[in-house]
C-alpha cells in the first residue's frame, strides 16, 4: 500500500500546524480500510497548543449512522471519556473519519457537525483504494455557516509498531 500524505505549505491565513506519529497515521488508514465500504470514525488524542496540535493516539469509535456508506455518526457512549477533560489525561486533539469514495475534502454533511471547537478534523479518502489520501482541517463557525481551512501537518517518526 502506498500512502499519499499532503504536507501543505503554510500560507497566509493558515495559523495552525499539526504533527502526527507515523504509526498513528498508519493505524487510522488501516482501520478505515477494515471498515470499507462504510465510513469509519474515531478520536485523536494528544497535546494541544495555540499554534500546534500533536496527535499521539488514535481511538476508533463505532459509526452508528443508519447510512454508513456516506455518513458517519460517532457512538456518543464511546465519546464521553474523551469529551470531558480530566487533569493529566490526554486532550482531545481531533476527530477522524473516512470517505470511502469521495475526496478527502469536507462534505456538506461534515460541515453540519457541532464540533467546531475541536482543534483538527482528519479525513482519509479511499477513492483510490491502493493510495489513500489524508488531509487535515480546522472548522470554524461564521454566522450561520461553517468554513474550513487546511491545516499543515507533518508526520513524525516514532518507535511504535
Amino acid at each position: 500500500m502506498s500512502l499519499s500524505i499532503y504536507k501543505l505549505r503554510c500560507i497566509g491565513g493558515i495559523h495552525m500546524k499539526a504533527f502526527i506519529y507515523r504509526s498513528v497515521l498508519k493505524r487510522m488508514i488501516e482501520y478505515g480500510q477494515t471498515q470499507l465500504p462504510y465510513e469509519a470514525c474515531g478520536v485523536l488524542l494528544g497535546d494541544v497548543e495555540a499554534a500546534a496540535t500533536f496527535v499521539h493516539t488514535f481511538v476508533p469509535v463505532p459509526n452508528i449512522s443508519t447510512g454508513p456508506l456516506n455518513h458517519f455518526l460517532m457512538d456518543p457512549l464511546h465519546l464521553l471519556p474523551y469529551i470531558k477533560e480530566t487533569s493529566g489525561a490526554p486532550r482531545l486533539a481531533g476527530f477522524y473519519h473516512t470517505h470511502p469514495l469521495a475526496p478527502a475534502i469536507p462534505s456538506e454533511q461534515d460541515l453540519l457537525t457541532e464540533w467546531h471547537t475541536v482543534p483538527t478534523h482528519w479525513i482519509v479518502s479511499y477513492a483510490a483504494p491502493s493510495n489513500p489520501h489524508v488531509r487535515c482541517y480546522r472548522y470554524d463557525s461564521i454566522g450561520r455557516g461553517t468554513v474550513y481551512e487546511s491545516v499543515c501537518f507533518s508526520v513524525c517518526e516514532d518507535n511504535r509498531t
